[in-house]
């Protein structure tokens, strides 16, 4: 197993976010990962928000109809399933 090129950091105002711990060359693969899917179960459509997996009352989602993330720096309407 080759060495970290990079390390994960927080920051209070900004997120997290991913730093260079060795001199990097243009075009050097820094990690490699497996995709990761994830869907909201037919069972919990209209209970959370399918793109921030919040629940209503847990960060913002508002339900009127159709959902809308407030989980993020700015309203995004989302298109939501009702079937």
């Amino acid at each position: 197993m080759e060495p970290l090129k990079v390390e994960k950091f927080t920051t209070a105002d900004r997120g997290n976010g991913l730093r260079a711990v060795v001199p990097l060359r243009l075009g050097e693969l820094l990690f490699r990962s497996d995709p990761l899917a994830y869907t909201v179960c037919k069972g919990s459509r209209g209970v959370v928000c399918d793109r921030c997996l919040l629940g209503r009352g847990r960060g913002g989602w508002v339900w009127e109809g159709t959902g809308v993330c407030t989980s993020g720096s700015e309203l995004r309407p989302h298109l939501t399933s009702q079937s």
